[in-house]
C-alpha cells in the first residue's frame, strides 16, 4: 500500500483525473470503484494484478495485490483509518 498526502484536494483530484480519461488503460482495465470521494479499481495482466487507487481529502492511497477480494477489503479498510482531511 502505498500513502501520499498532497498540498489541496485540488491536486489529488487532478492526479486521479488520470484514470477518468484513460491515461493508465493501455495495459490495464478501469473501472469506477465505490469507495471514498473517488476511486479507481485497475486489472492488469501482470504481478500484482490489482490496483485499487483513491482519494480522500488531500490524501492519495493506492492498494495492490493479486487476490481481488483481499485488495477490496484491504483497502476499504485503509480507508477508515484516514483521518478527514
Amino acid at each position: 500500500m502505498d500513502v501520499y498526502v498532497v498540498g489541496t484536494p485540488t491536486e489529488a483530484a487532478d492526479w486521479m483525473a488520470k484514470f477518468s480519461r484513460g491515461e493508465f488503460g493501455l495495459v490495464c482495465d478501469i473501472e469506477r470503484f465505490e469507495l471514498a470521494e473517488e476511486a479507481y479499481l485497475l486489472t492488469c495482466p501482470k504481478k500484482h494484478r490489482y490496483h485499487i487507487n483513491y482519494r480522500k481529502g488531500r490524501t492519495l492511497v493506492e492498494v495492490s495485490g493479486d487476490v481481488r477480494s483481499d485488495v477490496e477489503r484491504f483497502a476499504s479498510y485503509a480507508f477508515t483509518l484516514l483521518p478527514d482531511s
